[in-house]
């Protein structure tokens, strides 16, 4: 397990990749108030919340990946939220390579809201047992039952394509053509992951990253 804190825990621009916790939270186990931005959780593992297990007061998690999380419970392989207070996931990218059996958000206590955020690939999309969930502007890409349990679908919220550049070498930036580039909402975030303003283009785009046209290089003709 990466981390155990019981007081405020700041995430920023950090990698959780690898780890492995006997019960909760592969990557980090939060149990006080936490703050996410920019991390990225790879390849954890858990009973519960592979990536992220949150257990108390609030967390904004905002403009962070998480792939090829495992739960073994099947219960939140990117993230368990069991805290009785409010938490905001916002412009957040939960995927994979391929198809992960189990839910990749878990809900079991507390107000959870969900915008601009992208889910690909696992059978659960959100799961909620036990809190209040409300969602909008999600992209589900390759997710059989996009909501289990009570959960408030967004009406702006849709299946589609997220097309990314490279989710086997854990490469999760859009691709030109993706179905989550101007796609979202306004939610206050001002750049993505990794300092891109958002927005690029004419909307904001769902998930972690803000997609952009690749930089030309124009060279001066040659007369002879």
């Amino acid at each position: 397990m990466a981390d155990y804190p019981l007081g405020t825990l700041i995430i920023t621009n950090t990698r959780f990749a690898g780890n492995v916790a006997p019960v909760n939270g592969g990557g980090v186990y939060a149990a006080g108030a936490l703050e996410v931005s920019a991390a990225q959780f790879i390849s954890n593992a858990a009973q519960f919340g592979g990536g992220l297990y949150h257990g108390y007061s609030t967390a904004p998690v905002v403009n962070s990946l998480f792939a090829r999380n495992a739960a073994l419970a099947g219960d939140g392989l990117a993230l368990y939220l069991g805290s009785p207070g409010s938490v905001e996931i916002i412009h957040t990218t939960i995927a994979a390579p391929i198809l992960q059996s189990g839910s990749a958000i878990a809900v079991a206590a507390g107000d959870v809201s969900i915008t601009d955020t992208l889910i690909a690939s696992h059978t659960f999309g959100i799961s909620n047992t036990g809190g209040t969930v409300n969602e909008n502007y999600t992209l589900f890409d390759g997710v059989i039952a996009p909501r289990a349990g009570s959960v408030g679908a967004g009406a702006n919220s849709f299946t589609g394509t997220a097309l990314f550049v490279n989710p086997a070498a854990d490469d999760y930036h859009l691709a030109l053509g993706s179905a989550a580039i101007d796609a979202g909402i306004n939610a206050e975030v001002a750049t993505d992951f990794e300092g891109t303003l958002r927005p690029f283009g004419p909307g904001f785009d769902i998930g972690f990253d803000e997609w952009r046209a690749p930089l030309r290089t124009y060279l001066p003709k040659v007369w002879r």
